[in-house]
């Protein structure tokens, strides 16, 4: 059998029996969620020793807005598991920078790590709190 026509017929196979594929991945992830962080923090090139020394370091907080990660925690609805503090990294070098919460790791990105955006944003909101005042 070809590959195109064995990608069918498995995806047929998949159709069929998505419940049975669901419980068995629910199951892995659950035997494995050591081994699954492991793997996400890789990609950042840290170990999980190194993740939980820079929360020490930076007494679970957000490294921007300095709120707790018990205040900031989100559940993956994914895959069940709690994320409060997300490794931030440069996505030129590859660095990892700090740890932050999901908002001020997004509004990281959402600027594009612009420096000279986000010292606008910051003239913006001085300006306006002065007018709110």
């Amino acid at each position: 059998m070809c590959k195109s026509c064995s990608y069918v017929r498995r995806k047929e196979y998949h159709a069929l029996n998505k419940e049975k594929y669901n419980k068995k991945s629910k199951e892995w992830t659950e035997n494995n969620r050591g081994k699954i962080r492991e793997y996400q923090l890789s990609k950042y090139g840290i170990t999980q020793e190194q993740y939980f020394l820079m929360r020490e370091q930076q007494n679970c907080r957000c490294a921007i807005c300095l709120k707790h990660e018990t205040e900031v925690a989100r559940l993956n609805t994914k895959t069940g598991t709690e994320y409060a503090l997300h490794v931030d990294h440069c996505h030129t070098t590859n660095i990892v920078r700090g740890l932050l919460c999901f908002k001020c790791n997004s509004m990281l990105g959402n600027i594009d790590d612009n420096v000279e955006a986000l010292s606008r944003a910051m003239d913006y909101l001085n300006k306006e709190r002065k007018m709110c005042s």
